[in-house]
């Protein structure tokens, strides 16, 4: 009997034993879990948190191009009065009587490209991350979507095609003007339209005072520039009226709602 009692007890060793490797086994899988768990959270809260900056970083890009979008907007005027005046001027029966060095100072606007292209660097980062799907907001994702195709797009191709244009302005225009007095003008012209340097009364009454000559006076010629001056206006006035005041709404919407998802504004 005492021998049967010995061998009854042996098989509670191994049970307790092996119980002791499952919860050794069971407290390892826990540890590692929680700890792939724990470095998850940890990502993920990373990778949020990146997306926030390259969410206040698109918010700044906008901030600027929408001042961007103002300033040119008001210089719709500028462009108006200058290629205004210079289609009067070129379209003078006694034309040579009528050039001055303003007339040069209004010719040198058509040696630049009035369209901006909207900033990109933090719009890139963010879509091609993949931080957008942190975004909680679907329509934001949608708007930040359609904001870059719009610079694809519309700003681009107008981009692109104001410089084809202006290969033939410039051609246009040397063909008239003397280089040499154009581009004393143009480093003017150049500052105000990019800078805002604002031109005084003096400077431009100084200019009209003065009397100048051009290259030619053929009508074919002078038409040409007066072509291309007539363009300009037009598409100033297209621009500021209806396609840069469409795209500042898109801009506006796109900052509203990014300030609602990250509350930028309190963080800046």
């Amino acid at each position: 009997m005492e021998v049967a009692h010995q061998h009854h007890h042996a098989p509670e060793k191994g049970e307790k034993a092996l119980k002791h490797y499952f919860i050794e086994f069971f407290m390892l899988f826990l540890a590692v879990s929680l700890g792939f768990l724990a470095d998850n959270y940890r990502e993920h809260n990373v990778e949020k948190e990146r997306a926030k900056e390259m969410a206040i970083g698109l918010y700044n890009d906008l901030e600027r191009d929408s001042l961007l979008l103002h300033t040119l907007m008001a210089r719709k005027d500028l462009f108006i009065n200058e290629m205004s005046s210079l289609i009067k001027t070129l379209s003078e029966k006694d034309v040579k009587n009528k050039i001055t060095k303003l007339t040069y100072y209004q010719a040198s606007f058509l040696m630049e490209i009035d369209m901006p292209i909207p900033s990109r660097a933090n719009l890139d980062q963010l879509t091609n991350s993949g931080s957008l799907r942190y975004f909680k907001d679907k329509k934001l994702i949608t708007d930040i979507s359609q904001w870059d195709n719009i610079i694809t797009v519309q700003f681009q191709e107008r981009f692109q095609t104001d410089q084809l244009r202006l290969i033939e302005e410039i051609k246009a225009v040397s063909a008239v003007f003397y280089p040499v007095i154009l581009d004393s003008m143009r480093s003017i012209s150049f500052k105000q339209f990019y800078e805002n340097k604002k031109v005084s009364s003096e400077t431009l009454e100084s200019f009209e005072n003065t009397p100048a000559e051009l290259i030619t006076y053929n009508e074919a010629e002078l038409n040409q520039v007066i072509g291309w001056a007539s363009e300009r206006k037009r598409n100033a006035i297209v621009r500021a009226t209806s396609f840069f005041p469409k795209q500042l709404e898109h801009i506006r919407n796109l900052m509203q709602a990014l300030n609602k998802e990250f509350n930028i504004k309190k963080e800046k």
